[in-house]
């Protein structure tokens, strides 16, 4: 697990729910793709979050769109393409996802 993953989770406000730290992880474990949790597998808010709040202004090379398209395309491939179950991974609504997908040519899997 990085640094900056822990220090991103460590920095929101839980409120006392776990339950919503579970999500967050688990989430993250979905989309990995190195075995090694990074910032970049954590959900979008808690990423703008951390770099608002960190003296890394930058979040490295990627665009923000580019970041995006990769996150909905993993999801999609780990929901086996079921938009549904994605669009609610992702916390989105579907009419939303279908959007993404089309804006950024994501193909059907």
């Amino acid at each position: 697990i990085a640094p900056a993953f822990l220090e991103a989770l460590d920095s929101q406000p839980w409120k006392g729910n776990i339950r919503e730290l579970r999500n967050v992880i688990e989430r993250s474990m979905i989309v990995c793709e190195s075995g090694y949790l990074d910032i970049a597998d954590l959900p979008f808010d808690i990423q703008n979050a951390h770099y608002e709040h960190s003296n890394d202004s930058s979040p490295g090379s990627f665009e923000l769109s580019a970041m995006e398209r990769r996150h909905i395309a993993r999801v999609l491939e780990y929901t086996k393409g079921n938009k549904t179950e994605a669009a609610r991974l992702l916390k989105i609504g579907l009419t939303t996802l279908y959007r993404k997908i089309e804006e950024y040519k994501i193909s059907d899997l």
